[in-house]
């Protein structure tokens, strides 16, 4: 998993400012905010998924049509992002290809009883897991 990162306008490309942006917002049990966070590149970005761990750390997954800092930084990259339960980004994985690590499209992220974060890779036909830095353990498929 790669740092933090300073970019155009603070932690983590946020607000990217390109086509489409994700946003990702914390609400307590009778829906007042938290925390929000928007991030992005300068192309369009997309979240597919988001799952929230025991610890109440936050996992988000999706894709980009520009580049990101997820170590690969080119256009057309999936990512998984992680941020801790005050909505501080803790770090960022993966890109596209067929690797161990990398996605075509990132579809669903779960978080077991284990703290591994499962990632279906839909188009890749496969589920790889994870530890909690991102760190690959094993493909399911």
């Amino acid at each position: 998993m790669l740092p933090p990162q300073t970019g155009r306008g603070g932690e983590f490309f946020p607000g990217g400012g390109g086509s489409g942006d994700v946003l990702l917002a914390k609400s307590d049990k009778y829906g007042a905010m938290k925390w929000a966070r928007q991030f992005g590149s300068d192309a369009s970005d997309v979240a597919t998924a988001v799952a929230v761990s025991p610890r109440g750390d936050v996992y988000v997954g999706g894709y980009t049509y520009g580049a990101i800092a997820t170590g690969g930084g080119t256009s057309g990259d999936a990512f998984i992002a992680k941020y801790d339960k005050d909505g501080k980004w803790i770090g960022t994985w993966g890109k596209r290809g067929q690797g161990h690590g990398e996605f075509w499209t990132v579809h669903n992220v779960v978080i077991d009883k284990n703290d591994h974060v499962w990632v279906a890779d839909r188009s890749n036909g496969r589920i790889q897991v994870f530890d909690t830095e991102g760190v690959f353990l094993r493909e399911v498929i």
